[in-house]
């Protein structure tokens, strides 16, 4: 078959054409030959097969139909004489840009391809192609998704797409699609991305990856690489990291994200990126052992440095000698960020000269008004920020004249009245935000130069409604936030007139109905939002002019029905939504839409205080095996319903969170009742891998109250944030929690305690470790002798330990006594003690499951242990704990594809069976979470024995038999439900009957088959959706 034309080239014929008829000249020669002697040019041109480029940056996500379609297309090609290369990692016999053959098409036609088969830019390919074939390059045309869908289109191309399984890339990642324009030249509308913009790669690496061997499949992007990424996770190589830089000729910026970063390290990036422009360390000890004296940053335009905090508790501090000796070398600096940095001293940036600074961002640092002087002083800021510090004093800062700054951030700093006004005095500040600024509770503002402000942000302020008019009275204000202001109250107020106020955001504060007529009379307000404000219910509102409202948001506020028509008297068109409002109801609402037919409203009823107030606050749990004996899981049928009541960091909260995101969004909602029974080994990654934002991204979240509105509201910084968090956690859901393979783990149990300890100081593995039982998983870390413990539960977040015995105490609340261990960190792997000390425990507390889920090296060791142990009452009660899909232990050890455990599990039931006389009545019971299908099929094996006794293990032997049959039923089941929702076109009804009679295949039932009568009853009941 015919492929698309762009997949040839034309090729000129040469020499000459002879022919019997004219025109043409005639050669004689051929005459006496009784030839054809017409002879003329040959001319024209024929059409061959160009070089295939195999280069899709998504075959990793594709499913199997799409690997299925490209192997057909390729091997299409190749039967026609085509040829098709691709970079190999490994496996090629003509180095790492290959030739595909059919052969290996055929044996990975069923495989996924990332394992052999390496992404590079097309560029890069093309490149290395005609270098090492010798093949012109406009005889090359890359193979792509798009070209693998349109390989045979005749007529018009349709426009490029990008499939939405790929929108929710990183952005790094999204400015490598198909970077070929010249190949597709239609893209061009469609993708904006430049060549220029293509090169600037970022290359990311965790500690234990960033090896010699996985370097070389990067060695082709490294003389173009601009930015380079390091996450480490433990110890960085610092001979890797030279060979690194040392092909990265053209790195402008440099990211790094560990636990520790060592002067000589720092000093190595520094002189092998001689044109560094930005350098972003997160980190939490920087030493200084050899300094970064001599180091000459030419080129250095931003710099940040942030030590994170696992905890609330800073951890460490970064030594003021090297942050001196960073800016001494970098006189061209516009950009500082400091975040979480301790260790300043009132010398320690004296000398600093920045004329070229513009930006100075301050967090939870301990600079000192003094040192903060000496840097504004000699440079042209523009925008300040000093959040959470608390060392500023009171007296410095008042000499500085700040003609050229504009922005002014002082949240939760010590900030005085004196000061502020000093730095505000000669600015021209646009905007403000004084939140939490508990020195300026008598600041008079009345004498601030304030007449340029146009945002002003007061948050957690005893701020009175005399200083709030003062401090707007003379701005040209256009946004206006006011949260939590509890100090508000009554006064004579002055007139306000803002005649550029355009959004109010008033919550949770004492504002009377006075106060916000005062702040919106005269004022094109065009957006108003109003949360939690009672104290306006108390008095008439003043007649309000907001002729431009647009947007008004009224929510758990005891405003009245004439307050409101007073706000909307004026308005021409406008979207009000008024959410838990005690004094409205349906009634009202109808009211509100026939009396303003241009409106569009929205109303959430209200919820008494009595259900309003009760929400639940759960505490950090303590493992306890009996509880999943009765543990039902969530019913995927049942719709979710947003509470938000969980004011905690656990993950109940992430969980309701996320689903609440999923369903507002209509993004993969068909994952929501997968995730409700715990996404805890998913966040134990999340946290080991991520931990320098895990903190700040679960805060996030907690944030957020759920609503559409307040999601929509927040600044584009802030929503992205809180969208990548919920995309990073459905990606390690996507991993680590619906993944059908299995993570390698090794059971410790009795011996944890030893091995934790022995592994966690083993300068041979990582220092994290996944912890996990039958039920749950948490995470450990090893940081500077210091133990953190995160435990997806915990109502708080991570816990730090400076003692191993308080981390493993909380480690057994958390997981119990039957503990295993992930090996994907482990290098070494100490030699483990007797796992089992006392069987009895072992079993009572879920030995089964244990068994179950272990490796079968474990489970042999364990089986040995195990072998003529009898169990009492308390050891056989551990048969019924439930797993998490709420099948029971002796379930589990029945279908065990271990032939031992199948053993142990007859005997143990053997011996249930003798000892209690309502055996089968429990065994009955412990199926009742499973559904109902499954439990259809077993009940009938699970009666008491008649009087001839018959052999109990024989007994067994069925019982097992019949549980094996029910896990073949439920596939069945499973798959029928999956063909009925394959959609039928242009059918009848009767031919969709007949459609659905054909799947079930009713004439090879068997006649008394409990299980397929009733499936073929609940599909024949159900209305039909075709």
């Amino acid at each position: 078959m015919k492929f698309n034309d762009a997949f040839y080239y034309n090729q000129a014929i040469e020499g000459k054409l002879y022919s019997r008829l004219a025109p043409g000249d005639i050669d004689v020669g051929r005459i006496f030959k009784r030839k054809p002697y017409y002879r003329k040019d040959a001319g024209g041109f024929i059409q061959k097969p160009k070089t295939l480029i195999f280069a899709d940056w998504t075959f990793n996500y594709w499913n199997d139909w799409e690997r299925l379609h490209a192997v057909k297309v390729m091997e299409e090609w190749l039967d026609q004489g085509g040829k098709i290369l691709a970079w190999f990692g490994s496996g090629s016999t003509d180095g790492p840009l290959g030739h595909l053959t059919k052969e290996w098409l055929a044996k990975n036609r069923h495989t996924k391809w990332d394992t052999e088969l390496i992404y590079l830019s097309p560029e890069i390919m093309r490149k290395k192609a005609c270098e090492q074939y010798k093949i012109a390059y406009d005889e090359l045309h890359v193979l792509d998704y798009y070209w693998l869908k349109n390989w045979n289109v005749t007529d018009k191309l349709p426009k490029y797409y990008i499939d939405k399984r790929y929108r929710f890339q990183d952005k790094n990642t999204q400015k490598i699609i198909d970077e070929h324009n010249a190949n597709v030249p239609h893209k061009e509308g469609y993708l904006t991305y430049s060549r220029e913009d293509y090169l600037e790669l970022n290359l990311e690496f965790n500690s234990d990856g960033l090896t010699d061997s996985r370097l070389e499949s990067h060695w082709p992007y490294l003389q173009y690489t601009k930015e380079v990424t390091i996450k480490c996770k433990g110890e960085l190589s610092e001979e890797v990291l030279v060979k690194l830089l040392s092909q990265s000729p053209n790195i402008e910026s440099f990211i790094y994200e560990g636990y520790t970063l060592k002067d000589s390290q720092l000093r190595k990036i520094l002189s092998l990126c001689p044109g560094l422009k930005t350098l972003r360390l997160r980190i939490n000890r920087l030493s200084n052992t050899q300094g970064l004296e001599g180091i000459e940053l030419d080129h250095l335009k931003v710099l940040t440095i942030e030590s994170y905090p696992l905890t609330d508790s800073k951890i460490f501090e970064i030594d003021e000698v090297i942050i001196q000796q960073l800016l001494s070398a970098s006189p061209r600096l516009e950009l500082i960020d400091l975040n979480n940095v301790l260790g300043f001293t009132d010398s320690s940036l004296d000398k600093i000269k920045l004329e070229n600074l513009q930006v100075i961002s301050f967090s939870n640092c301990n600079i000192t008004a003094k040192q903060l002087g000496a840097l504004l002083a000699r440079s042209p800021v523009r925008s300040l920020t000093v959040k959470n510090c608390n060392n500023l004093g009171s007296t410095d800062l008042l000499e500085l004249k700040l003609t050229h700054l504009k922005i002014l951030f002082a949240s939760g700093s010590t900030i005085s009245a004196q000061q502020l006004q000093a730095l505000l005095a000669h600015a021209k500040v646009k905007e403000l935000s004084i939140s939490d600024c508990k020195k300026l509770v008598y600041a008079d503002f009345s004498e601030f130069n304030l007449t340029h402000i146009e945002k002003l942000t007061i948050s957690n302020s005893t701020i009175t409604s005399q200083q709030l008019c003062a401090l707007v009275a003379r701005t040209q204000l256009r946004f206006l936030d006011i949260i939590h202001c509890m100090n508000l109250g009554n006064a004579d107020l002055p007139v306000l007139k803002l005649t550029h106020l355009e959004y109010l955001y008033i919550a949770y504060s004492t504002i009377t109905p006075q106060l916000l007529g005062a702040l919106v009379v005269d004022s094109p307000v065009a957006e108003l939002k109003i949360i939690s404000c009672e104290t306006l219910g108390d008095a008439d509102l003043p007649a309000l002019k907001l002729t431009h409202l647009k947007n008004l948001y009224i929510q758990d506020s005891t405003l009245t029905a004439q307050q409101l028509r007073a706000h909307l008297s004026q308005a021409n068109e406008c979207e009000v939504a008024i959410v838990n409002c005690e004094n409205f109801d349906d009634n009202i609402i109808d009211e509100f839409k026939n009396e303003f037919p241009n409106f569009n409203f929205y109303f959430s009823p209200y919820i008494p205080s009595s259900k309003k107030d009760s929400i639940y606050q759960p505490c950090n749990p303590i493992h306890t095996p009996s509880e999943h004996r009765n543990f039902t899981p969530h019913d995927p049928n049942k719709p979710f319903e947003f509470k938000g009541q969980n004011k905690t960091y656990n993950q109940n909260m992430i969980i309701e969170k996320l689903s609440q995101y999923l369903t507002l969004t209509n993004y993969r909602t068909n994952i929501i009742p997968q995730i409700q029974d715990g996404i805890c080994s998913a966040l134990s990654n999340l946290f080991i891998e991520n931990c320098n934002i895990f903190s700040n991204e679960i805060k996030a979240i907690q944030q957020w109250n759920g609503s559409l509105e307040a999601l929509n509201s927040l600044n584009e910084d802030n929503k992205s944030k809180l969208e990548n968090a919920f995309k990073r956690i459905l990606s390690y859901i996507d991993k680590y929690q619906l993944s059908n393979t299995r993570t390698p783990t090794n059971y410790l149990g009795s011996s944890a305690r030893s091995f934790i300890k022995d592994v966690a100081n083993s300068l041979s593995n990582s220092n994290y470790l996944i912890l996990s039982n039958p039920w749950h998983a948490i995470s450990v870390m090893l940081i500077e002798k210091s133990w953190f413990v995160y435990d997806p539960n915990y109502v708080n977040g991570c816990k730090k330990f400076d003692t191993f015995d308080g981390a493993y105490k909380a480690i057994t609340e958390s997981l119990g006594s039957l503990i295993f261990v992930d090996r994907s960190g482990i290098q070494l792997l100490p030699e483990l003690g007797k796992p089992i000390e006392n069987p009895n425990d072992f079993m009572r507390d879920g030995g089964l499951l244990v068994l179950y889920k272990a490796s079968w090296s474990d489970v042999e060791q364990l089986l040995e242990l195990m072998k003529g142990c009898q169990l009492d009452h308390n050891g056989l009660s551990g048969l019924f704990l439930r797993d998490l899909m709420g099948f029971p232990a002796w379930y589990r050890g029945l279908t065990s594809p271990d032939i031992g455990v199948k053993k142990l599990t007859q005997r143990y039931l053997l011996q249930l069976l003798r000892q209690d006389k309502q055996a089968i009545q429990k065994l009955e019971k412990s199926f009742e979470a499973i559904p109902q299908t499954q439990r259809l099929s077993v009940k009938d094996i699970l009666v008491q024995q008649d009087t001839t006794r018959k052999r109990l293990a024989t007994e067994m032997e069925r019982f097992q038999k019949q549980a094996l049959k029910a896990q073949q039923h439920q596939v069945r089941k499973e798959h029928y439900q999956n063909q009925l929702l394959r959609p039928i076109k242009d059918k009848t009804v009767e031919e969709v009957s007949t459609y659905c009679q054909q799947l079930l295949n009713p004439q090879k039932m068997l006649k008394n088959n409990t299980i397929r009568r009733t499936m073929a009853i609940e599909v024949e009941s159900k209305p039909s959706t075709f």
